[in-house]
């Protein structure tokens, strides 16, 4: 048993998540890449023009009530931080967590003398993520052994923020959590593997 996460372009028939769910899914995952409707549009023509953010919003308010976490990924240092944080801001609004993906630029691909964005425009982006999550009590952090190399989970972020102190009550909390979530995996993992009555191993 494991935990399993699906990144997917929004469908718009949203019963095929609670199809998803039946099936065993824990967490979706939407990019929409960027807040600004106009700058994705010329970044993200293809997307923009076939698919466009208001589906993505509406998979993200969808499936934020009906996973265990819901994700919404966003690119930053392609437009205003500012709007990176208002990103943020609403995905966490929706009960979703924020992915910030920082934006590096490759070798042989349209952007590629684009330069990444500075460190001084990025440190309000993240402690803003770690904010947001924290103010709405959002459960992050609790899974066991998830490690990601190329983003910065919420609970990263603490040492970004200004704020940290203040949210001593809620960290208490998803350190309570962490431990039991774990345990409860483990049962359930356990479980699994044990062998049917009657049933020799």
């Amino acid at each position: 048993m494991l935990l399993v996460g699906v990144q997917c372009p929004p469908h718009p028939d949203l019963s095929r998540y609670d199809r998803l769910r039946e099936l065993g899914v824990n967490n979706v995952s939407f990019c929409f890449e960027l807040w600004d409707g106009q700058r994705l549009a010329e970044v993200c023509p293809g997307k923009s023009r076939t698919i466009g953010q208001e589906r993505y919003f509406e998979a993200i308010r969808y499936c934020a009530r009906l996973f265990d976490t819901t994700n919404g990924e966003i690119i930053a240092g392609l437009e205003p931080p500012e709007k990176t944080i208002e990103a943020i801001d609403w995905v966490t609004e929706q009960g979703a967590v924020p992915t910030v993906c920082v934006f590096r630029p490759v070798v042989g691909s349209d952007y590629e003398d684009v330069p990444p964005p500075r460190t001084e425009e990025m440190v309000p982006v993240f402690a803003r993520l770690y904010d947001a999550c924290m103010r709405r009590r959002l459960r992050v952090g609790i899974a066991p052994n998830v490690k990601v190399s190329i983003v910065l989970l919420p609970e990263e972020c603490r040492w970004l923020s200004e704020h940290a102190r203040g949210y001593r009550w809620q960290r208490t909390k998803l350190a309570v959590l962490r431990p039991a979530f774990a345990a409860y995996f483990r049962a359930r993992l356990w479980r699994r593997r044990a062998p049917a009555p009657g049933v020799s191993s």
